[in-house]
Formats: C-alpha cells, structure tokens, sequence
C-alpha cells in the first residue's frame, strides 16, 4: 500500500510540474487536420502548359483595336511586339497597369517595342479607355477570347479576372 501512494506521488507531482500550455499543444498536435476537396487538375492549364511556346514563334492574330483598324501580328514584322492581356477596361489594376506602360512609352520606343494590350472588352470600350487615361499604344478586342486561348491565358477565373 506505501509503494502505490509513493508512485501516486510521484505521478503528482511530475504532472504538476508541466505547464498546462504544452499539455494542450499537444493535445492540438495529434489533431488530425479536415481534408477538403480539391479541384479536378484538368480545369487549369498547368503553367508549363501556358509556356510550351516560348522560344517559338508567337501564334498569328488579327484582332479590331479601340482605334478603329484590325491588327495582325505580321503588321509589326521587324519589331518587338509586348502583347499583354488585362481581364477588363476601367478597373482599378488593369488602369495601373495600362498607365505604367503609358508612362514608359519612351522606353519602348528606343527598343524599337510595340506595346498591344487585349482584353475581352469591346472596340468601343476601349475607345473610351484609351482616351480616358490618354493611353499611347494600341488597345485590341479578343470578344471571342480566340486569342486569349490561343496564347493559354484564357483560363478559370481565380480571383478578379
């Protein structure tokens, strides 16, 4: 009977000792996590897969611009052609982005760049844009988003666009 009140003790005061902290952080430890459900990988084309074409030769385009003239890729043979795509006129990232590449036109001009921005909006949308924000470069619609595929940025939306 002494040696269990003895152990009992013992027991007693080693638990007395630890700080109840680690007992609980312990206690979260073993804690298994919920699993969620993730999205099918098919529905976003991987990054790679976006990129397989660089090192090649940019997929061919003719697109209608806020300016009233088609564009094709080939009316800007023997330059370089800085093509980006914005989710949509008039928004406050695609207007800080548009503004920046406004900004440093110069630049661009001194590397013999031209600079093509290519939502989803219409001709006149961009109309409207370009002269908002006095923009210097030309704006092309993609409403049919063939372009935008074709240059795998045309994918689920993740946040804004």
């Amino acid at each position: 009977m002494a040696v269990r009140k003895k152990a009992a003790k013992k027991a007693a005061r080693k638990s007395a000792k630890k700080p109840a902290t680690k007992i609980v952080k312990k206690a979260v430890k073993k804690k298994a996590a919920p699993k969620t459900a993730k999205k099918p990988a098919a529905a976003k084309p991987k990054a790679a897969a976006r990129a397989s074409f660089l090192g090649k030769a940019a997929p061919a385009f003719t697109m209608p611009t806020g300016d009233g003239k088609p564009i094709s890729l080939s009316d800007f043979k023997g330059q370089r052609v800085l093509l980006y795509f914005y989710p949509k006129d008039d928004t406050p990232g695609c207007t800080a982005q548009a503004c920046e590449l406004r900004d440093n036109m110069a630049a661009f001009a001194r590397e013999n760049t031209v600079v093509i921005g290519v939502s989803k909006d219409d001709v006149t949308s961009h109309a409207r844009f370009k002269e908002k924000y006095r923009l210097n470069y030309l704006l092309a619609s993609d409403k049919d988003t063939g372009v935008c595929e074709k240059y795998g940025v045309w994918v689920e939306k993740n946040m804004y666009g």
